[in-house]
């Protein structure tokens, strides 16, 4: 029997999908060409697909799970079917405060992170950066589900337009070789860590789940696309600077692009930022509306209130840095990624059915997720020097 999914809005496919870019969209892309230019161009192919095939396994676990949940968020599936006992009561609201607390100094990363970008186009104190990013971004999660799915999808298009911009720039210098040597295991595995960051969209899965009304097909198509959209972003951008950066690969993509292309890039670079972390700002905030929401259950634009406002306040205040707030919400998203597989498998084997992951949900791949997550992990952490 197919479950109850309720839902403020109706989202169309493409409006399903953009929300999935857009939050995919963030500081892992900029990211990857660094660590590109120490692999062999074919091993990045390859390593970009490894994470591309793995991130649609996952998602397309977390979006059953939500599913056979009634589209609720990862807290209420954990209490319905990971949390038992006397203890059940505790551990949810364990979870809603360690997750609650994760999304929000993800949040106020990405208000720190816009507002420096903004700073670079636009000289100005980051605190006056801050408030008017959070503002103009925070006013469009205000109006809800379908406000973000066509701000998303608008958005979403002028990114790619960025891209194309860059790609074509690059087409009229001359170029670098591309790499053709791996340095060494540890750059292919701190490759893929960030590659699997990069295509990364847990959260924005269940709004799609939410806006599609549970349509098995439709959310099917919405990840695949969501994610193969991202994947071709992250090839375009990592090989654009490749050949494009003159040898000097930058940790920040554009930087060493714009030393290649002219100084223009720089100016592109801020606002290809600027533009990336307000889509994955959108879908993270609406994310932690509803889990405040559900757990709650107060009006949506209360919680959206009790959602943002906190995230505002840390950032404004200058309580953290991009990077500190990326550690501390990497360290958890690795346990949150084991507890959703655990929790996924108790559900599908409590439904007897698998409408949306069919065999590829199944024990083997399941633990083919762990692994890789595992994998992630540590190539997140490891030294590539």
């Amino acid at each position: 029997m197919k479950p109850i999914i309720e839902s403020e809005a109706r989202l169309s496919v493409w409006e399903a999908t953009s929300i999935i870019i857009g939050h995919s969209i963030g500081g892992g892309i900029m990211a990857v060409p660094f660590l590109a230019a120490r692999n062999s161009f074919v091993s990045v192919v390859l390593i970009i697909l490894a994470a591309f095939f793995c991130n649609v396994l996952l998602h397309f676990m977390i979006a059953e799970l939500s599913y056979n949940c009634g589209g609720l968020q990862m807290v209420k599936c954990f209490e319905t079917f990971l949390f038992r006992g006397r203890g059940k009561t505790a551990l949810t609201w364990a979870a809603f405060a360690l997750f609650g607390f994760s999304v929000i100094i993800n949040i106020s990363g990405y208000i720190i992170g816009a507002a420096e970008a903004i700073v670079a186009l636009v000289p100005m104190p980051l605190w006056l950066a801050e408030t008017i990013f959070f503002a103009l971004a925070g006013g469009v999660v205000l109006f809800g589900l379908k406000a973000v799915g066509i701000f998303e999808k608008y958005t979403v298009l002028l990114i790619y337009g960025i891209v194309a911009l860059l790609a074509v720039a690059v087409a009229f210098v001359p170029w670098a070789p591309l790499p053709a040597v791996t340095q060494s295991a540890n750059a292919a595995l701190a490759l893929f860590g960030m590659g699997m960051f990069a295509l990364a969209a847990n959260q924005s899965v269940i709004q799609a789940v939410k806006g599609l009304g549970g349509e098995a097909k439709k959310i099917r198509l919405s990840i695949v696309l969501g994610i193969g959209l991202d994947a071709v972003l992250v090839l375009a951008l990592t090989t654009a600077t490749l050949l494009g950066s003159q040898g000097q690969v930058t940790e920040l993509a554009l930087l060493g692009l714009s030393r290649g292309v002219g100084s223009w890039a720089v100016w592109i670079g801020s606002l290809f930022t600027a533009l990336a972390l307000v889509t994955t700002f959108w879908s993270s905030t609406l994310n932690l509306r509803d889990i405040v929401h559900e757990q709650l259950h107060l009006g949506n634009k209360l919680c959206w209130l009790l959602a943002a406002l906190p995230s505002f306040l840390i950032a404004v205040l200058g309580l953290g840095t991009f990077l500190s707030f990326t550690r501390i919400v990497s360290a958890i998203s690795v346990i949150g990624g084991l507890l959703l597989i655990i929790t996924y498998g108790i559900s599908r084997r409590q439904a007897n059915e698998s409408p949306i992951c069919g065999r590829w949900g199944s024990a083997p791949f399941q633990w083919l997720i762990i692994a890789a997550s595992v994998l992630a992990a540590v190539g997140s952490l490891i030294s590539i020097d």
